[in-house]
């Protein structure tokens, strides 16, 4: 856990937008995020910023080869849970 750059939630924001199809692996059911209360369910549905049903993956341009994939609850897991991911994932992200 840890503090983030700035840069890098808007950058997962972009990548995880729904609409703009850069999640891949998208399964049909949706996965509420385990830490927060209820599971993400609220009156019976689930809601969006705590749930996902797919992945993102981010090449590094660094490194021939290397791609880091996450779901695409990483940024909920982020804002909600100060969850800190590994450098390497977020100067890929960032760059």
């Amino acid at each position: 856990t840890g503090p983030t750059p700035p840069e890098l939630l808007e950058r997962l924001k972009l990548l995880c937008n729904p609409h703009l199809h850069y999640i891949v692996n998208r399964c049909r059911g949706s996965h509420g995020c385990d830490i927060c209360p209820g599971s993400g369910i609220v009156n019976g549905w689930m809601v969006s910023e705590r749930h996902g049903n797919g992945e993102i993956r981010v090449s590094d341009s660094r490194i021939a080869d290397v791609k880091y994939a996450a779901p695409v609850l990483i940024v909920h897991y982020i804002e909600a849970h100060q969850y800190l991911p590994p450098q390497d994932f977020i100067d890929a992200v960032i760059a």
